[in-house]
């Protein structure tokens, strides 16, 4: 024997047999061995066997062939014969049918019988067995002399009204050259410098069909169009009438995405903004470079609000004009860019979007100025409306007024009242070098009875529900820096300190 002990052999834990774990309804008197032979009851046993259905044999009966080794066989048949018949298909047993009664032959409309080509093989394998002969046919899916002609001459149509447009076309630019050359440019004149570049020459939306005034950068396969189609609602662009009138019928947008923030008679205007609707804004963009000249933005529309002027009725709200405005502006601009459409222009709709914006500025607390530098058109345009404010408020006037007086009651800034009062010759200064209004009552009289003849509608403060637009503490503090170290607040404080005491008094009223 050795002197050590030999070391056990190891053992394979899997041939273990470990008891089953004990459930929770188990008892221990229920235990029983994993080892122990389990003997069932002859009663059992009787009803198992009773209960049991037959036991039928697995797979394939010994000898039996599968449908590919009979067919392997037929085929070694077939080539040991000679026979160049194709091999019969492998049927399984089906019930037998009736005999069916033979067709009848099938005939055209002049009586005579139609050719139906011979049954083959090859109809029903290439659907699976699922098809008829008459449904298998592929012939009637082939163009027919009648149908290539009916397609040649729609094509024929289709390229003489081509050819036409594109005669009118060239027609429509020659003559614009040729007044260009004759009559110099001026900024009233429209297509001054664009003409030969002009490929949408006319826009359809609602019912007006609109002369445009300049080129819009419209994506290539829409500019090509000389008229071009915009839903009023949505203000999608749609190249075709036909699609135009789809459009129409499925649109289910009937006002602006935005607030209604104004309304008054058939007017309602919205506040849409452009990061929440930026499809919305850059067709309306795109739309207004139709009719001004110097506007250059179109699809970053996001740090600005528009207000949409709209016309009710029982269809929906009809676009009519807009304005825009930044939404934290630093020079406290409170209009950046104003369009009224020609088919609404003479109703007083421009004045009113005028009104609307410095009636959002008093709304705010604070001055409003246009977005300089202003075009010719737009400066005519203010330049009436500021006149006209003014002389309003010194009608109102009973003792004396101030330039500061002026500015908070109009909301203009004391840059656009001091300009104003010059222009028309009102601010004076005498001897001691004071200013002093001298203006004749009856003139201002007559110049705002002439303007509330037109009867053109003026912004009314109760009919406003709108509150200022907010942005973060932390994006706030970055749009209030200003260039020379000095805040927004603080400058205009300093312009009130030195104004207040421009005009302290108000000369006699002229007889």
């Amino acid at each position: 024997m050795s002197r050590f002990p030999r070391k056990a052999a190891p053992v394979d834990l899997r041939l273990i047999k470990r008891p089953l774990k004990q459930s929770s309804e188990d008892s221990p008197s229920k235990r029983r061995r994993v080892d122990e032979p389990q003997v069932a009851s002859p009663q059992s046993v009787r009803h198992a066997k009773a209960s049991a259905p037959p036991v039928r044999p697995r797979g394939r009966p010994r000898g039996s062939k599968n449908k590919k080794t009979i067919m392997k066989e037929q085929e070694a048949l077939r080539l040991e014969e000679g026979n160049t018949a194709r091999p019969l298909r492998l049927q399984t047993k089906q019930p037998a049918k009736p005999p069916t009664p033979p067709a009848a032959k099938p005939r055209t409309k002049a009586g005579k019988i139609k050719k139906i080509p011979a049954i083959t093989e090859d109809h029903f394998l290439t659907f699976g067995n699922r098809l008829t002969m008459e449904e298998a046919e592929t012939e009637r899916a082939a163009p027919t002399a009648n149908s290539k002609d009916r397609y040649e001459r729609a094509k024929g149509i289709a390229e003489d009204i081509e050819r036409a447009n594109n005669v009118k076309i060239a027609a429509r630019t020659k003559k614009l050259s040729r007044m260009n050359k004759s009559n110099p440019p001026t900024s009233h004149r429209p297509h001054q410098n664009e003409a030969p570049e002009q490929k949408i020459h006319q826009i359809r939306i609602g019912d007006y069909l609109i002369d445009t005034w300049y080129t819009a950068p419209y994506p290539e396969e829409y500019s090509k169009r000389p008229i071009l189609y915009i839903c009023e609602y949505c203000l999608k662009y749609i190249k075709s009438e036909y699609t135009a009138n789809r459009h129409k019928l499925k649109c289910m947008v009937k006002y602006p995405p935005g607030d209604e923030i104004y309304r008054d008679g058939i007017v309602s205007i919205f506040e849409v903004d452009g990061r929440k609707n930026k499809i919305y804004c850059q067709n309306l963009c795109l739309l207004a470079k139709m009719f001004l000249d110097h506007k250059t933005l179109y699809y970053d529309v996001e740090p600005f609000l528009f207000y949409i002027m709209t016309e009710v009725d029982s269809e929906g709200c009809h676009f009519v004009g807009y304005f825009s405005k930044e939404k934290r502006s630093l020079l406290d601009y409170n209009l950046s860019c104003i369009m009224t459409l020609p088919s609404h222009q003479r109703k007083g709709y421009g004045n009113l979007l005028v009104d609307i914006s410095y009636l959002l500025s008093r709304k705010e607390g604070k001055p409003g100025s246009p977005e300089k530098p202003l075009s010719d058109l737009g400066m005519l345009s203010y330049r009436a409306y500021w006149k006209t404010c003014i002389f309003r408020q010194l009608l109102q006037a009973k003792d004396f007024i101030s330039i500061q007086d002026l500015s908070s009651k109009t909301g203009m800034t004391f840059d656009d009242v001091i300009a104003t009062l010059q222009l028309n010759h009102l601010l004076r200064k005498d001897e001691h070098g004071q200013y002093y209004l001298d203006f004749d009552e009856a003139l201002i009289k007559h110049h705002l009875d002439r303007v509330d003849a037109k009867g053109y509608p003026y912004a009314q403060p109760e009919k406003l529900t709108w509150a200022p637009f907010l942005i973060a503490k932390t994006a706030l503090g970055m749009l209030n820096v200003v260039r020379d170290g000095s805040s927004p607040t603080t400058a205009t404080a300093q312009k009130e300190n030195e104004l207040p005491e421009l005009i302290k008094k108000k000369s006699p009223r002229r007889k």
